[in-house]
């Protein structure tokens, strides 16, 4: 466009025409499923940083209320996506 560099208001009216906007988006099911994927399934070394290691506990204290936190770390006990969802 030739008229892209031009600051005056005949360029601006030709680019305001010849323009449009358009915003793209990841579907939210997409979304939350790869939030779990990162959060939950992928080993990250910096997990336990961020608080991730813990806030899974603590989903899972909350459906298991006769376990405890060594229980749960004794059998590796992990979120699966259906609680996640909840």
């Amino acid at each position: 466009n030739p008229f892209y560099l031009h600051n005056d208001r005949s360029s601006r009216e030709i680019l305001r025409r010849n323009s449009f906007k358009f915003l793209l988006v990841r579907h939210p099911l997409r979304r939350i499923y790869a939030a779990f994927q990162d959060k939950f399934r992928d080993d990250h070394e910096e997990d336990a940083l961020f608080g991730w290691k813990s806030m899974e506990e603590q989903i899972l204290l909350q459906l298991y209320p006769n376990e405890t936190e060594f229980t749960l770390r004794r059998r590796d006990a992990k979120v699966d996506f259906p609680t996640f969802l909840r």
